[in-house]
């Protein structure tokens, strides 16, 4: 037997602003019926009401909707200190937006893990078209992957003392998601983002359920284009032996620009810096790397040793290494982007204005979650396919 001892105001938070109402809250009137409430329904108390409205356990007394608004913007936001701002007609504060973000990100980062767990169980290249013998199939659709990682403060350190971690970062899309502007410039439409904080290892299966997601298996080529850097290439080796592997064209002109630094000093010498500067890039643009690598100034290097923590480039050595990946005129003549500003463009949109603003400093766990309601945000479509249901569906077996 339950009895009602007192009558209890309740606010819900809405979007569309407050709802106030009282209600009763039943409690046992023996210990017998303490613990038969107990047993049904692991509660002391209930509310018929609350029940009755389906809010009984909704958390921090926002409706999931609401809820949902909530970790969006302080997703889109600069800081949580922003959000609480944009939020004001709420009365949600920075540390109630943090809160809030955290949940539903959380949320959203087990369901990729879980995801990216089935669907790379059982990969193998050997399933992929783009892996048949032969010639390249050129009908259908190429996909490209491009990766990169970038540095964040933390609240900890290291065990080598530094406050930084990496997080990395993949986008997948189709050729068929590219357009050309009348310069010639590349625009990519319809895209996918994934990332981790967990180290390359993990990021690599990441990568790979990202992939697959976008079409791996049937896609006709599958191009890798990076920045050289050998983590990738380990990913490349592991997982995608039979894609082609492009190194970012401007990622190269870039090492041509520091390089020059270090052989012309002074203003004196900057015109002919320039020009050097030009006759290269074209060289190497036409597919002539070997000129390059004899030029008496890159050969100087090809045993040296630079201080790359200082920012010196190793020219002949770059070169040297990726020279497998830098055909550009045939890469051109298939109808292949060179470029990875895809990618580029996505660390600083998806990564850098939230994480790397001045000041920054977070705890792993929550950036992670910040991180995985951006990528949905930035991804064609998936905040509405992926983030809405599962959250919805997640409110209501909590409520």
């Amino acid at each position: 037997m339950l009895k009602a001892v007192r009558r209890v105001e309740r606010c819900i938070m809405t979007l569309q602003g407050e709802i106030q109402y009282s209600r009763y809250i039943l409690y046992p009137v023996s210990d017998l019926d303490r613990k038969r409430l107990m047993e049904l329904t692991g509660e002391d108390s209930i509310c018929p009401m609350d029940e009755f409205l389906g809010v009984a356990n909704i958390p921090f007394s926002y409706t999931p909707d609401l809820a949902l608004h909530i970790a969006k913007t302080a997703a889109c936001s600069s800081s949580y200190e922003d959000a609480a701002e944009r939020l004001k007609d709420y009365g949600v504060g920075a540390d109630q937006a943090r809160r809030v973000t955290d949940y539903v990100g959380n949320l959203i980062e087990e369901y990729d893990k879980d995801e990216i767990k089935r669907t790379i169980a059982g990969y193998s290249p050997k399933r992929c078209r783009a892996a048949r013998r032969g010639r390249r199939p050129t009908d259908g659709y190429t996909l490209y992957l491009e990766m990169d990682g970038a540095f964040f403060n933390t609240r900890g350190k290291s065990k080598e003392g530094s406050s930084y971690k990496e997080t990395k970062l993949g986008i997948a899309f189709k050729s068929s998601d590219l357009t050309v502007d009348k310069e010639g410039n590349y625009h990519v439409g319809k895209r996918a983002y994934l990332s981790t904080n967990d180290g390359v290892d993990v990021f690599r299966e990441v990568l790979l359920a990202l992939a697959i997601d976008c079409g791996l298996y049937d896609a006709s080529r599958v191009v890798i284009l990076s920045d050289g850097a050998a983590w990738i290439t380990n990913t490349w080796e592991k997982y995608f032996p039979f894609a082609i592997r492009i190194l970012d064209l401007y990622h190269l002109k870039e090492k041509v620009g520091k390089f020059s630094f270090q052989i012309f000093k002074g203003k004196k010498n900057e015109q002919a810096r320039v020009k050097w500067v030009q006759k290269t890039n074209k060289l190497l643009e036409e597919g002539k790397w070997k000129e390059v690598l004899n030029f008496k100034e890159v050969s100087a290097y090809k045993d040296k040793q630079v201080n790359s923590a200082a920012g010196e480039v190793n020219l002949y050595k770059y070169i040297d290494d990726n020279k497998n990946f830098i055909n550009y005129p045939e890469y051109k003549k298939e109808g292949l982007f060179i470029g990875s500003g895809a990618i580029e463009s996505g660390n600083k949109i998806v990564m850098q204005k939230r994480l790397k603003l001045s000041g920054m400093r977070w705890k792993i766990i929550r950036a992670q979650a910040i991180m995985a309601l951006r990528c949905k945000l930035m991804s064609t479509g998936l905040w509405d396919e992926i983030v809405v249901p599962l959250h919805m569906k997640h409110y209501s077996k909590t409520a």
